[in-house]
């Protein structure tokens, strides 16, 4: 938890983020670990930590409106950092 701590307090102010230790699976399926979620227009990401990697997974739509799902693994905290930035900015690598 310290790590996502560490990147809650960084953007907390910046943007509007929740930190929180539910995450919610498809199938409504639920898991109970800490958690940084964010959304921005129709786009939603949940970053946490799985057997010590980041994990930065994001819900989108494709251009033909279909909800599609990804993610990929920050190498650290200010790896996570960016990755959240970059998301927000509409700049990241899921655009």
């Amino acid at each position: 938890m310290e790590e996502l701590q560490l990147v809650y307090e960084e953007l907390k102010s910046k943007y509007d983020l929740i930190l929180t230790n539910t995450l919610a699976l498809n199938d409504d399926y639920t898991i109970d670990i800490p958690i940084i979620r964010g959304t921005f227009t129709d786009r939603r990401f949940d970053l946490y930590k799985d057997d010590d990697l980041f994990v930065f997974s994001v819900e989108f739509f494709d251009k033909t409106g279909e909800k599609k799902f990804s993610h990929c693994h920050p190498y650290g905290v200010p790896d996570a950092i960016k990755h959240i930035e970059d998301f927000m900015l509409k700049k990241s690598i899921f655009d």
